[in-house]
């Protein structure tokens, strides 16, 4: 088995149990802001060591600066997707949030034809149909059910094109720059919780109370996040994002089924089901090609 794809499995499961993990902090907790301050700043903390392992093989030149700023702006990207779908978990069930979030392999195909010369042949748009067909079935069920379910869906195809946009310039950074690979891993959590540490109010006594009710939940889950995308990160650096995307994108199943034990989301749980099957055909589908 090739290493880029024990290591996109192995993101593939973390994200899936941190889907489950962040819908369980969220979903009776208003203070979103204040989660995604801390669940950032904890998964950075945790890839601290990857760069100072990585840091004795590093030359800083001048000529790394562009890829500096392009680190910080990846940062603004990956700021929006935490706030977005933070948000979406505060508003819909992870098993809808989910497959709303596979959107995101559109995205990244279209970033990876314009910017990487990506070829997209009859396999890709087939699974492009086959994702689709799976998202309208369930934005009927969205639809149909009350407004912050609604508003949670919107969120989550937000977060979707946010997600998209820094995972490409990530992929980028990783195949085409002499920066560390924990580096740029380390950036996508730092960066927004050094916005958010700059611009939120009272932050003290709000996470003293986000840690008074789940603080170890919220530690976990930032250690299996930094875990999930420097795992990610590695695929992205031996791949094409077009072959890692949507093998990653079928942890939609496994989070489905997870929310069905653990979370009791139980509502409309065929159709659910049968759209994610469908999104992981339409995923399984792009990666052949």
């Amino acid at each position: 088995m090739n290493l880029w794809l024990l290591f996109t499995l192995a993101a593939t499961l973390l994200t899936a149990i941190e889907r489950i993990l962040h819908r369980y902090v969220l979903r009776n907790n208003d203070d979103a802001s204040i989660y995604t301050l801390a669940y950032q700043f904890a998964a950075a903390m945790f890839l601290v060591p990857t760069i100072l392992v990585e840091f004795k093989d590093y030359n800083f030149s001048p000529a790394h600066i562009p890829n500096y700023i392009l680190l910080i702006i990846s940062g603004i990207f990956w700021l929006g997707f935490g706030l977005l779908s933070f948000h979406a978990d505060r508003y819909a069930q992870v098993s809808i949030t989910s497959i709303l979030s596979r959107t995101r392999l559109f995205w990244v195909l279209l970033i990876g034809l314009v910017f990487f010369d990506e070829v997209i042949n009859s396999y890709t748009v087939g699974g492009i149909i086959f994702i689709f067909i799976g998202i309208t079935i369930l934005a009927f069920i969205s639809l149909g059910g009350n407004r912050g379910v609604n508003k949670g869906a919107l969120f989550s195809l937000m977060a979707a094109i946010s997600i998209s946009i820094a995972l490409s310039i990530d992929k980028y950074q990783s195949q085409s720059s002499q920066l560390l690979l924990g580096m740029i891993a380390l950036s996508a959590f730092l960066t927004p919780s050094a916005w958010l540490t700059v611009t939120l109010s009272d932050k003290k006594n709000r996470i003293k109370a986000l840690f008074a009710g789940k603080g170890k939940y919220v530690i976990f889950t930032a250690l299996v996040g930094a875990l999930s995308y420097w795992f990610l990160i590695k695929a992205l650096s031996m791949a094409n994002i077009s072959k890692v995307i949507p093998i990653y994108q079928s942890s939609i199943t496994v989070a489905i089924v997870m929310g069905f034990f653990f979370l009791k989301e139980r509502d409309k749980i065929f159709f659910k089901l049968l759209a994610s099957i469908i999104v992981v055909v339409g995923a399984v589908l792009v990666g052949l090609s």
